[in-house]
């Protein structure tokens, strides 16, 4: 293992959360900046809710099943109040990592089941589009989107394993 590799594995939970927090918060935020139409202000609620998102990621250890649940629908509130468009994999990433690495895959399925869902149906009764193209659009998103979260959980368990043994056996 590289020294490097060594430290950051020393580094304190509530380091990683505070990281993650802020990193969550400059994308949303950054995401709200980016999908603005020229001349257009979302108001401070939108911004708001995006922090929200990001200041749950600090509870992930301890409630991932209620981190995941509020996020979600924190996410659901902002798009229902039609603020411009976040990618719901974004601020949710965290979440969804923490509650399927705690062990509520089902949970992590569910939500972003309904973020696809949503975004098929929105897209082709709202706006109509034809389904074959929000599927073509939709359905390789969501799959990216889940193989890289799996495999950010698979090396995330990996990691807590070989610290878990590290530390056994150092006692």
């Amino acid at each position: 293992m590289t020294p490097l590799r060594q430290r950051l594995q020393r580094v304190p939970a509530s380091v990683v959360d505070a990281g993650l927090a802020v990193a969550v918060a400059v994308a949303v935020t950054n995401a709200i900046r980016v999908s603005l139409q020229p001349g257009e202000r979302p108001g401070a609620l939108a911004y708001a809710l995006g922090l929200t998102i990001a200041a749950l990621v600090l509870a992930r250890r301890r409630w991932p099943v209620a981190v995941l649940v509020v996020s979600a629908a924190t996410l659901e509130v902002y798009n229902v109040l039609d603020y411009p468009g976040i990618v719901p994999a974004m601020p949710l990433a965290v979440a969804l990592a923490a509650a399927w690495a705690a062990g509520h895959q089902r949970w992590s399925l569910l939500v972003a089941a309904w973020f696809v869902g949503e975004t098929v149906v929105v897209r082709t009764l709202v706006e109509p589009e034809p389904l074959r193209r929000v599927l073509n659009e939709t359905v390789p998103d969501a799959f990216a989107d889940v193989t890289v979260l799996f495999a950010d959980v698979v090396d995330f368990t990996r990691r807590s394993e070989r610290i878990a043994r590290s530390r056994s056996c150092r006692s």
